[in-house]
């Protein structure tokens, strides 16, 4: 069936053509017919989105593998988990490894990151909240190269991290998730953790060598390595489905598996828990843990309390754009400008008393 579709791609591009064709000799044929046009277009539409939503081509590779009975490929067994996870650095613990120095990044005259100074140490998670405007999510997408930062620096293991640039970034050591789900929805889950892999392809890149076969070796073990991440994650028996097709929590599993394939040493989760049922909320702290515990350094947002109470060593507080506070979940909690920031007003007494002091 695999080999059927990449047959028949090539033909998509032609597929657009076709049905331009049909709808205008279509448009001739009921010319005539003025009252019932609308409705027979109508129909046309309906019948199409419902009864062929891959189109025309994917309808006819779905047809032609049933008809001819071809049987899909047999996936590889996955590779040992060690293979594909981030290696962990010995004697690192603890050591800076992520550097934000008098970070900006402003949008006209909004300033919607405005001198954030942060350390992120090695074998940490470390939490980024704050309220809705706050800033986190485009702290992010500086780090991340989605944006360029409009002063300030970025160091990755004392060196300048690349700015923005997502592929440099990811190059570099850093992963990440986002808010909104940004899957390959036309790519199965296999696939869209195969397009992301580090280092699975360097013989692929020359022509002879895919031509002698060498490619389809490369494949084969590039499946062997992602279905090893969907296990991991708890997909391994979806690996064949669609993204589009998954469940809304089985996606925001897969986008964890596409970003720990880059093997980083930073991992950055934007809001991983948002939208997601309790259970899959808890399975999804369960995944966390364990890919910290494989040596990534995470860096999370979370407007989930209960989530950066249960994940993180270290939590630092954005409000305008600017760090208010930083220390331990239960810490960061008591703060009273943390209290101010999230509900507009300090309680008196001894719980709104400062318990460390502001970045």
């Amino acid at each position: 069936r695999g080999l059927l579709r990449k047959t028949v791609r090539p033909f998509q591009a032609v597929a657009p053509i076709l049905a331009t064709g049909v709808l205008v000799v279509g448009g001739l044929l009921v010319a005539n017919t003025e009252d019932w046009r609308k409705a027979i277009f109508a129909l046309m539409l309906f019948s199409v989105v419902v009864g062929l939503p891959e189109g025309l081509m994917g309808f006819a590779a779905k047809f032609l593998s049933r008809l001819f009975r071809i049987p899909q490929a047999q996936l590889p067994a996955p590779s040992p988990l060690e293979q594909v996870m981030p290696a962990k650095r010995e004697g690192s613990g603890g050591a800076p490894l992520l550097e934000l120095r008098e970070l900006k990044r402003s949008f006209g005259g909004v300033r919607a990151v405005d001198g954030l100074t942060m350390t992120v140490r090695a074998g940490e998670v470390h939490g980024l909240i704050g309220p809705n405007g706050s800033g986190k999510s485009t702290v992010v997408n500086v780090v991340s190269g989605l944006y360029t930062p409009t002063s300030g620096q970025m160091l990755l293991r004392g060196q300048p991290l690349p700015q923005g640039s997502l592929f440099d970034t990811a190059r570099a050591g850093v992963a990440r998730t986002f808010q909104n789900l940004q899957l390959f929805t036309g790519l199965t889950a296999l696939e869209n953790v195969m397009v992301a892999l580090r280092g699975a392809y360097p013989r692929s890149r020359s022509l002879p060598l895919v031509l002698l076969g060498l490619g389809r070796l490369e494949e084969r073990r590039a499946q062997a390595d992602a279905l090893a991440l969907l296990e991991f994650v708890g997909l391994g028996d979806q690996a064949r489905t669609l993204a589009r097709d998954l469940t809304y929590g089985a996606q925001r599993f897969l986008e964890i598996a596409r970003a720990v394939a880059r093997k980083p040493e930073v991992l950055i989760l934007d809001e991983p828990a948002a939208g997601l049922s309790h259970p899959d909320m808890l399975r999804q702290m369960e995944v966390i843990k364990r890919v910290h515990q494989r040596g990534v350094t995470i860096v999370l947002i979370e407007h989930h309390m209960d989530v950066i109470s249960g994940l993180c060593d270290v939590v630092t507080v954005l409000d305008g754009g600017k760090p208010i506070a930083e220390g331990a979940p239960a810490e960061v909690k008591r703060h009273p400008k943390v209290i101010e920031a999230y509900l507009g007003e300090v309680e008196a007494g001894p719980a709104a008393e400062p318990v460390r002091a502001e970045v």
